[in-house]
């Protein structure tokens, strides 16, 4: 193994001077004409100058050279532009999010209907937005006569839908690869279409307990009041 006295004496033989085109090495204590770098061998050119020689150059120097540049500048990757699709106002859109509340979610959804939705999306979507309106009035309606919770949509199922949507919209803007569009776009539709099910079906739910409810409250009524004496014309006995 070469030890530091043999690095010593290269460099006691050699000086590294800057120029403006090249590295060039000349010997020391000598005014000669520069070599650059690529045309010499250096590991002859070691050797034969701490034997007091001169620097060996090779015949194929320009070769070796271009070799040693080409491809010296990085590559460049061109990027496809991509137009951005959707324009949200997202302080609005999360304004009403955060209202937690049916109306909050309709206002919010019809930001997201408007944001160049896809027609594959909007039909489900629209129904969505048709029954917000229709769950709050059949909430208000049967409220009176028992609790009703629909915590479960507007904690879980209508925001995490909505977000399902503006992830897509972020998707697409960035310029996403279509296959991969097109794959999500068919669980998000699919998280749509569940969504529109289960508003009907909770609907529906509201209206038939209520109505059980109010049946139920007007036959306490009426017995009631048959307790105290009035009883309906068709069952008095004249």
């Amino acid at each position: 193994m070469t030890d530091d006295n043999f690095w010593q004496e290269v460099r006691s033989h050699w000086v590294k001077n800057k120029s403006s085109s090249a590295d060039v090495y000349v010997r020391s204590g000598e005014e000669s004409n520069a070599i650059d770098f690529f045309a010499a061998d250096y590991d002859a050119t070691v050797a034969a100058m701490l034997n007091g020689g001169a620097p060996i150059i090779v015949n194929n120097a320009d070769q070796i050279k271009e070799e040693n540049t080409v491809n010296s500048e990085p590559d460049i990757v061109e990027y496809k532009q991509v137009v951005k699709k959707h324009d949200i106002n997202l302080e609005e859109y999360e304004g009403y999010m955060d209202l937690h509340s049916l109306d909050g979610f309709l206002k919010a959804g019809k930001i997201l209907y408007k944001s160049d939705m896809s027609d594959d999306m909007k039909e489900s979507f629209t129904s969505i937005l048709a029954k917000l309106p229709a769950l709050e009035e059949t909430v208000n309606k049967f409220k009176s006569f028992y609790e009703i919770d629909i915590s479960q949509f507007t904690d879980i199922y209508i925001p995490n839908c909505y977000e399902l949507i503006l992830g897509f919209y972020s998707y697409e803007d960035v310029g996403v690869d279509k296959e991969i569009l097109d794959r999500t776009k068919v669980e998000i539709l699919s998280a749509i279409k569940t969504l529109d099910e289960s508003l009907t079906d909770k609907i529906n739910e509201i209206c038939e307990f209520g109505s059980i409810q109010l049946r139920a409250a007007a036959r306490a009524a009426e017995a009631v009041m048959n307790v105290n004496g009035f009883v309906s014309p068709e069952h008095r006995i004249n």
